[in-house]
């Protein structure tokens, strides 16, 4: 599966040819046709009862299939309308593309000795988290499909007279074909929670990143200078400022929490109930009692609410300058703010309470706010904004 982002406006012959119709099979960049396409149709359908009837699925799995088959019609359908490619990428690197697709199929979907433990836990959390990537993979795979229309082709190729399309999601990444598919397939690991399933997902990741160099290279040769520009104010699979975002969230979540287990370590206390801490401004004290299902909410406020604190220094640095121009000084105070806001504000608002007053609890705190909270999310509101600040008159 790729996105070329081709235009075919080649003189059309004036007497249009007739058409058969052909049974189509198309699973990612795998296309198959005629004989071909119904052998492996029939496959699919006897592995899928197979696996159903072998590895009895949950609901969710169950509802991740279901978007699998939705995807795979789809797309089926829609690539009967491709357009004829001038030039292309090769027999033999298609070929290993397309092992590498399948293999990460497979070990997507079977458990395979020795590979079906469990990475994840078999909590709700998980399953409604996998699905919601799962469901927006789909629509964005859709929306990039649509745009691309008949420039769409299965392997790496240069059609006729070709014109470099930048609307819908390839004004935002070049790839949004790919993030899809990387999303369809995280989602289903998170599905799964099983070490097989996110082998999947890396070994995809790898057959992405080696078609993206072969597919940049035949763009930059097609489009030169053109897609050069293109390529500096884009980033490859996802937005930049959702990307650094992302990766400052994580950034952020980690040190905190980290420095939370590291420091109660000594004390007596669990990673689980430091997590059951956080749930509790929900829960109360029955956060305590509610076993890994309250510490997995704790998980995901922690890191919502070290999103939250990425994004507003993000976006009081676009109206105030400054923050983004000396991030050290403001970062540092900005994380003040955010230790003094959620322990004078936020957590008295919320169903739980503050525990008695440890001089070291609180000076570390606010030192790890200050230079690994509030100082990180000041340089990534900086990364993110360069772009904007260096085009902008002086």
């Amino acid at each position: 599966m790729t996105d070329p982002r081709l235009e075919n406006r080649a003189d059309q012959p004036t007497t249009a040819p007739t058409t058969r119709r052909t049974l189509t099979f198309q699973i990612g960049g795998l296309k198959l046709m005629g004989a071909s396409a119904a052998l492996a149709t029939l496959g699919l359908v006897v592995a899928v009862v197979a696996l159903l009837y072998w590895a009895r699925p949950t609901g969710g799995e169950l509802v991740s299939l279901a978007l699998w088959i939705g995807f795979v019609v789809y797309w089926s359908v829609a690539a009967k309308n491709a357009s004829t490619a001038k030039t292309g990428e090769t027999r033999e690197s298609r070929k290993v593309h397309e092992i590498l697709l399948v293999l990460s199929f497979v070990l997507l979907a079977i458990p395979f000795p020795g590979l079906a433990g469990r990475i994840l836990p078999p909590a709700i959390g998980f399953t409604i988290l996998g699905l919601v990537i799962q469901v927006a993979s789909l629509a964005l795979a859709v929306w990039a499909r649509r745009h691309l229309g008949r420039n769409w082709s299965g392997a790496v190729t240069v059609t006729v007279d070709h014109q470099l399309v930048r609307s819908g999601p390839y004004g935002l990444v070049r790839h949004p074909i790919y993030t899809a598919m990387l999303g369809m397939f995280l989602g289903t690991a998170f599905i799964s929670g099983t070490l097989h399933a996110f082998l999947g997902f890396a070994l995809l990741a790898v057959a992405y990143t080696r078609k993206i160099r072969i597919e940049e290279r035949t763009l930059v040769g097609a489009f030169g200078k053109q897609y050069d520009a293109y390529r500096a104010t884009t980033w490859g699979l996802l937005p930049r400022t959702a990307t650094i975002l992302l990766l400052a969230t994580l950034f952020i979540g980690t040190c905190d929490i980290l420095f939370a287990i590291i420091f109660w370590r000594s004390r007596g206390v669990t990673p689980m109930r430091i997590f059951q801490s956080i749930s509790a401004g929900l829960y109360g004290k029955a956060a305590f009692t509610g076993g890994l299902r309250t510490a997995e909410v704790g998980a995901g406020l922690h890191y919502f609410i070290s999103f939250c604190i990425a994004l507003v220094y993000y976006l009081a640095s676009r109206t105030f300058r400054p923050l983004m121009r000396r991030p050290t000084i403001y970062g540092s105070i900005y994380g003040v703010l955010v230790y003094l806001v959620m322990n004078y504000i936020v957590i008295p608002l919320s169903a739980t309470k503050r525990g008695p007053f440890q001089f070291s609890w609180v000076a570390w705190s606010i030192v790890v706010h200050a230079f690994l909270i509030g100082v990180p999310a000041a340089f990534a509101a900086r990364a993110a904004l360069r772009p904007e600040s260096d085009r902008a008159p002086t």
